[in-house]
């Protein structure tokens, strides 16, 4: 498992996310925005930003090498 930082675009506190390796940024997005769901409006679209790049997602954690701890960022896309 690797523990990730999260930041939701709109939310008031840092989650923290346990990611595997496999797991793709379209499941990540989807568990940061049911935790924030009591503060923040949890519809999309997303954009799912790590290492200051808007990620596919398609792509899983191992392809965008995250670490343990790293940052990511749940942010609205454009047009909403």
């Amino acid at each position: 498992m690797v523990p990730l930082y999260g930041f939701v675009e709109g939310d008031t506190i840092g989650l923290l996310v346990m990611a595997r390796a496999d797991m793709t940024v379209f499941e990540i997005v989807a568990k940061l925005s049911d935790a924030a769901s009591a503060r923040v409006d949890p519809r999309g679209p997303w954009h799912l930003v790590a290492k200051n790049r808007v990620a596919d997602e398609d792509a899983t954690v191992g392809d965008l090498e995250l670490d343990a701890f790293e940052r990511v960022d749940l942010r609205r896309a454009e047009g909403r």
